[in-house]
């Protein structure tokens, strides 16, 4: 590619995903989509789709990787209509050529152990690209805990804070990979971590018609916050005579990173040491 090429300017809209495999391992995330990629492993994530990794490159300081997805539909030979013979015939497929194929292109920071992926128009959905990292991990490391969490928007939060009559609150978390949080958060972190507790739920409900008062309840209000990153929250509002759900898989984060198409690796990288990480990571 030619330097002027090299120059132009390019805005990524990316979804990040939040991978743990535990117990911790920091040497682990290094290259695991690495191995991935070697063993050209492809996923089935539903249906007849397939998805695998298209291509791989990595920095030289090893501080980012990244890389393009492949999904596209594997055929099966059985059970096909003939319209000129009006029968259902099986016929012989070649396994190399599968229909349907849509690239998207990722990068994985492993300090962080954040998985970006960047949006496309009709792209692949993010919620295949989910199931994939989850399905992929567990069959590098079948003895090991896979967690795979999208990012959660600040917009779930505010609304949450923001709402006046809250009537239950529910929120699952597990602990997180050293990210930077909220003292409260933090709280909620450094227990479940000392305590040796993977996973836990947590249920509020309101003793009264006013609700609960997050502004007088920091202990709900940082594990709602941990959530955000490291687990699920499902909150009931009360509008009048109706109730509200609110869900974190509702609110995913999205990030608008603009630089140069030279410099998309290096950037994404930054951007995603400076939300979860206290130093760039050097």
């Amino acid at each position: 590619m030619e330097k002027r090429d090299l120059d132009s300017q390019v805005a990524l809209t990316i979804r990040i995903f939040n991978v743990k495999i535990l117990p911790k391992d920091e040497e682990l995330y290094f290259d695991v989509f690495q191995k991935i990629f070697d063993k050209e492993i492809a996923i089935n994530t539903r249906s007849d789709k397939y998805m695998e990794i298209h291509s791989l490159s990595v920095l030289e300081d090893r501080s980012a990787i990244a890389g393009e997805l492949i999904y596209y539909t594997r055929l099966n030979g059985d059970d096909w209509y003939n319209k000129r013979t009006k029968n259902v015939e099986t016929v012989q497929v070649n396994p190399d050529l599968n229909p349907n194929a849509k690239i998207g292109e990722f990068y994985f920071i492993p300090s962080a152990h954040r998985f970006c992926f960047v949006l496309r128009s009709g792209g692949i959905s993010p919620s295949q690209v989910k199931v994939f990292i989850d399905r992929a991990l567990r069959g590098i490391y079948p003895d090991k805990e896979v967690i795979v969490e999208e990012e959660t928007s600040q917009d779930f939060i505010e609304k949450i804070m923001q709402a006046k009559s809250i009537q239950k609150i529910h929120v699952s978390i597990t602990y997180t990979n050293d990210d930077l949080t909220s003292d409260f958060a933090a709280l909620w972190d450094n227990d479940l971590k000392e305590s040796n507790v993977g996973k836990m739920d947590i249920e509020a409900k309101a003793s009264d018609k006013k609700g609960i008062d997050l502004s007088e309840n920091k202990l709900i209000k940082g594990a709602l916050e941990l959530s955000a990153s490291n687990g699920y929250a499902e909150v009931v509002v009360k509008k009048g005579k109706e109730r509200e759900e609110y869900k974190t898989t509702e609110y995913p984060r999205t990030e608008l990173i603009r630089t140069t198409i030279g410099q998309k690796v290096i950037a994404v990288r930054d951007k995603i040491l400076s939300i979860f990480r206290a130093t760039n990571g050097k």
